[in-house]
């Protein structure tokens, strides 16, 4: 019984938590679309109005554990926003970038150079929520790729999959690619 009265404890200092990573910069009232921002210290909005990438133009987003056995999350951007994310990251040395997730930044690390490899991790205090989080990235991902395809119906790279396939399928197309060609390349050229 002590147990389930522990959950909603639990809960509320998960989202402090959270709230402390985000330095404050949690819901402006401002939307955004769900990405990776620049984050300028000392003004009120400090979140930039454009994403540097978006969650649509993550790539082979993968769920990992560290070395102390917390989960963490890895992945690349696009190859169309490779050079944008490369020089981002070079413009940002010394400050903030933050993952903006439903207009409350999640984790906001301080870059230390030009990652021109389109890598990047999400990691939060001690890992917590990055399962959920991986989920619903991945659904993001997935959901926006069905949209663009939903046309075709039939003609989808989609049809006939199950959801696991379909987010498998997701993490590996890029965004800004014909979908049909990405698909032929992925299973084999039916």
């Amino acid at each position: 019984m002590k147990a389930i009265r522990l959950v909603p404890i639990m809960l509320l200092f998960t989202v402090a938590m959270v709230s402390c990573l985000a330095d404050g910069n949690a819901r402006t009232g401002v939307h955004r679309e769900n990405g990776w921002y620049h984050i300028t210290p000392g003004t009120a909005d400090s979140i930039s109005q454009r994403p540097i990438v978006a969650v649509k133009e993550f790539m082979n987003m993968r769920l990992d554990t560290n070395f102390l056995g917390r989960p963490f999350i890895k992945a690349h951007v696009c190859k169309h926003k490779a050079e944008a994310w490369a020089d981002s990251t070079e413009q940002a040395i010394g400050h903030r970038i933050g993952l903006v997730i439903d207009d409350s930044v999640i984790t906001a690390p301080r870059v230390n150079g030009r990652i021109e490899s389109g890598a990047f991790t999400i990691e939060t205090y001690e890992g917590r929520g990055l399962t959920e989080l991986y989920r619903r990235l991945l659904a993001e991902k997935r959901d926006t790729l069905m949209r663009i395809c939903v046309h075709r119906y039939k003609d989808s790279p989609f049809w006939g999959l199950d959801l696991d396939q379909c987010d498998s399928l997701a993490n590996t197309m890029d965004y800004h690619d014909d979908h049909r060609r990405s698909y032929k390349v992925i299973i084999g050229g039916r």
